[in-house]
């Protein structure tokens, strides 16, 4: 399943920022990739007892999170 967010980046002192702001959840990195992938796998971490509870779904909704496909939860950023 994809989970499509909306993220920021953006420059911070001794590397970048990456947020998403529908799930209220920033990670930190050395390089903007770094970011990138932190904020992927935090998002990924709190969307996995949902997933399990079976409940993904409906709280994607009230999230207003963009859900596609079925399977393992796979994170897309977008700008």
């Amino acid at each position: 399943m994809q989970v499509i967010l909306n993220r920021a980046l953006k420059p911070i002192k001794n590397g970048w920022s990456a947020q998403a702001a529908t799930v209220g959840i920033a990670a930190h990195g050395f390089s903007a990739d770094i970011a990138d992938r932190n904020l992927a796998y935090a998002v990924r971490l709190f969307l996995q007892p949902f997933e399990r509870n079976g409940v993904l779904e409906q709280e994607g909704a009230a999230m207003r999170i963009e859900l596609i496909g079925e399977g393992d939860i796979e994170v897309v950023l977008r700008d």
